[in-house]
């Protein structure tokens, strides 16, 4: 939701938590995860200061193309947009000619944990960041991370993929060219 992206102490974050429909797996599922460096470069606060500035309420969601049905949980809904229907090579991956891969949507959180692995960057934080518990003796004392600490390790992570071309700017023009699009089944009255 749109209340869910906020500023604490300088560092910009994304709050993943139990309210209203939203399920989440285990207590420590529950968590605020800072964004990183790119994604911040990208223009995601644009996008975010658009999405509050159409908003009716804090609870808007913040992508206003991913439909809510019912108790399904958003990430169900988000997995299919992911995945599509193999045979039709539709979705995301579909699209991109990746239908056929046998990827999944939660297999984006193996890549982001073996990533950092192969970085040697801390296996501590990247659980925090995933909302896996530390079961270790010494997991049991202590408080959580502080976000600066998990931005600077979350920083690091580096996949070697150029990105300067993704832009809020662009998402922007390509709004407009597109003019008045919504994402869903077409509808029936639409000339052939």
């Amino acid at each position: 939701q749109i209340a869910d992206v906020y500023v604490e102490d300088g560092v910009w974050l994304i709050n993943i938590s139990r309210s209203g429909l939203r399920q989440l797996k285990t207590i420590e599922s529950e968590r605020s995860i800072p964004l990183h460096a790119s994604l911040l470069a990208m223009g995601f606060l644009k996008f975010v200061e658009m999405r509050r500035g159409t908003a009716e309420s804090k609870l808007t969601p913040l992508f206003e193309n991913l439909p809510v049905y019912g108790v399904l949980a958003t990430s169900h809904v988000a997995s299919r947009w992911f995945l599509g229907d193999k045979k039709l090579k539709t979705g995301y991956l579909g699209l991109c000619g990746l239908g056929e891969d046998d990827l999944t949507f939660h297999g984006l959180r193996h890549s982001f944990i073996q990533q950092f692995r192969r970085q040697k960057l801390d296996m501590l934080i990247v659980k925090a960041l995933v909302g896996h518990a530390d079961k270790s003796t010494t997991g049991g004392y202590g408080d959580v991370y502080p976000a600066n600490v998990l931005k600077e390790e979350l920083d690091k992570l580096d996949y070697g993929v150029v990105l300067e071309h993704i832009n809020y700017s662009h998402y922007v023009a390509l709004q407009k060219k597109q003019g008045n699009y919504k994402i869903g089944r077409p509808s029936k009255n639409i000339p052939k």
